[in-house]
């Protein structure tokens, strides 16, 4: 939650067009973090590379969605038995 908050007042004080270049920024950082993990050597052509790296990162946020629908389940079982 408090990421959460911090994130939100940065963005409210960043102009627009700052804030696209910025999240350029970090999707590429994130893009390479997964290339790195991938292909630490850097052996692969640069197209397979960028379409394995693109592979991982949906697979990581997948899991995260994952974990994130777990997370709400649990919640809402919890609420629901304290309800009733």
């Amino acid at each position: 939650m408090r990421g959460s908050i911090a994130a939100n007042t940065r963005w409210s004080k960043t102009p627009a067009a700052e804030r696209r270049r910025q999240a350029d920024r970090g999707q590429n950082a994130l893009q390479e973090k997964f290339a790195a993990e991938i292909d630490p050597d850097n052996k692969l052509s640069s197209e397979d590379r960028a379409k394995l790296a693109a592979n991982a990162l949906r697979a990581h946020m997948q899991r995260l969605a994952l974990k994130s629908a777990k997370a709400r389940r649990t919640e809402t079982a919890y609420v629901m038995r304290d309800a009733g």
